[in-house]
């Protein structure tokens, strides 16, 4: 194949992309990627012997460096094939370009310098880049390095010590987006008539609903084996206390009096700020102790979910903790969801989700989701640290490295969950130390007019501590 079909966007004339022809079917995806799906440019790829990537802009040229699809292919997916470490840092000097990116001193993930021992070189209208920016892109946005390194917490998820991004100090930025900024600046360089998609900035609020209610649906016999349960295990008689408190809440006020159901002040929070919440319910019954357990079918459930589509919000899957290998899992959750929305005359077409615990792998469960007909995943965070996992803050196409195809989804990355800051197990942040981190990270994605994915749980509604560190971080 010698060049790609032409894809129609906005500008006066067609830019040219040549590049070499290996790995012919990833280049095209991160081609198509950044020219069409994020910018929305005209495009045409040509396929020749070449070392470098070349962007022929009418007469004038950029030169791009190109490393990673140049490998090997007996390297491919092989430690071979990943970053060198400790990674080059480019220290930008130019004030303009600077503004492309968050912080001036600039990993490379994957690139060389030049001759004049800098990553940028202009002269005779012709531009030289040396980092290799498709290649780096297609490496964090396919999570390449995840289908590589085979170490694996406790719950078999890839964890943020683990990679790149934590090990080099760099998954506190959305370093593809810094590094495409940079692209464009160089071609708007050459030609200051391009015109690109805008792009416009989302807060997401999402809440994963692995407990609709805290005691509410329990059974009598159930609320008092709990009641003096947590007593006797956990012989603390101010938990026992504030416990027969929830229970004398409940049977005063009903199912409003239980903690965990803080749908309507969710709703209230994310309508005040303009925004729409993503509620991920579960509908795995009986099949793993550390799922929700709760009948998605239930009245108070279903009383919840209409609320929540009345109110103009949004509903998702969350499929349990056994899911992210198993297709048939997947599937059933997804089709249990859908049935329940349909026999209640419910309506919501863009339906997605996200993994119970975070329990993802690449390319599986991407792929699992788009045979399941889900539209979008949102759950490339990592359990341990809050961050961009995919070093980008736009929803994007992902790619299957495995069949070598674009997928039929969109991904959504998660940027923030509450429990990866707070929690004593992974970050162990007090909630000023995650208001400032949080802040920081919601700047940079409006910054280049990303997606602001925030996750905090229906459960993490009850201290208003944290109901107020959860407003801070979403107010608009």
């Amino acid at each position: 194949r010698r060049s790609s079909d032409l894809i129609r966007g906005n500008n006066a004339f067609m830019i040219i992309v040549k590049s070499n022809p290996s790995f012919c079917e990833e280049r095209q995806y991160i081609f198509d990627l950044v020219f069409s799906e994020i910018w929305n440019v005209d495009y045409k790829v040509v396929y020749e012997e070449r070392c470098d990537i070349c962007i022929e802009l009418g007469d004038k040229q950029l030169i791009i460096e190109d490393i990673f699809f140049q490998q090997k292919k007996k390297y491919f997916l092989k430690e071979e094939s990943l970053p060198k470490q400790p990674l080059k840092h480019w220290e930008i000097g130019m004030d303009n370009l600077k503004k492309c990116v968050v912080n001036p001193v600039l990993p490379i993930i994957y690139g060389t310098t030049l001759n004049n021992n800098d990553y940028m070189r202009e002269e005779d209208g012709v531009i030289h880049i040396s980092i290799d920016i498709f290649g780096s892109a297609f490496f964090m946005l396919t999570r390449y390095e995840e289908c590589v390194k085979s170490i694996r917490d406790a719950h078999d998820r890839f964890s943020a010590k683990n990679s790149l991004a934590y090990q080099e100090s760099f998954l506190n930025r959305p370093i593809i987006n810094e590094y495409l900024e940079i692209l464009w600046w160089s071609m708007r360089r050459l030609d200051p008539e391009l015109k690109r998609k805008q792009h416009r900035f989302q807060i997401i609020p999402t809440h994963d609903v692995d407990k609709p209610y805290f005691l509410a649906l329990r059974s009598k016999f159930g609320m008092v084996k709990f009641l003096f349960g947590s007593f006797i295990h956990g012989k603390k008689i101010k938990t026992f206390i504030q416990n027969v408190k929830y229970l004398y809440n409940i049977k005063k006020k009903g199912l409003a009096g239980d903690i965990y159901n803080t749908f309507d002040l969710i709703m209230n929070i994310s309508e005040r700020n303009g925004v729409k919440s993503h509620f991920y319910f579960m509908t795995s019954l009986d099949r793993s102790i550390r799922d929700g357990n709760y009948d998605i079918s239930r009245h108070e459930i279903i009383a919840i979910i209409k609320k929540i589509l009345k109110r103009g919000h949004k509903i998702g899957i969350h499929p349990s903790y056994e899911s992210y290998l198993d297709n048939k899992i997947i599937s059933q959750d997804c089709n249990l969801l859908k049935a329940v929305l349909k026999s209640n005359d419910l309506e919501q077409y863009n339906i997605g989700g996200r993994q119970h615990y975070l329990r993802w792998k690449a390319p599986y469960t991407w792929r699992y989701y788009e045979e399941a007909g889900l539209l979008y995943d949102t759950s490339l965070s990592y359990a341990d640290h809050i961050g961009f996992r995919c070093g980008f803050c736009y929803e994007y196409s992902p790619y299957d490295l495995l069949e070598r195809r674009k997928l039929d989804l969109k991904e959504y990355p998660l940027i923030i969950m509450e429990c990866s800051g707070l929690d004593h197990k992974y970050m162990n942040l007090s909630r000023e130390e995650m208001l400032a981190k949080a802040l920081k990270l919601k700047h940079y994605c409006k910054k280049y007019n990303g997606n602001f994915v925030i996750l905090w749980h229906n459960t993490f509604f009850v201290d208003a501590k944290d109901v107020d560190l959860y407003i801070k971080i979403i107010e608009n």
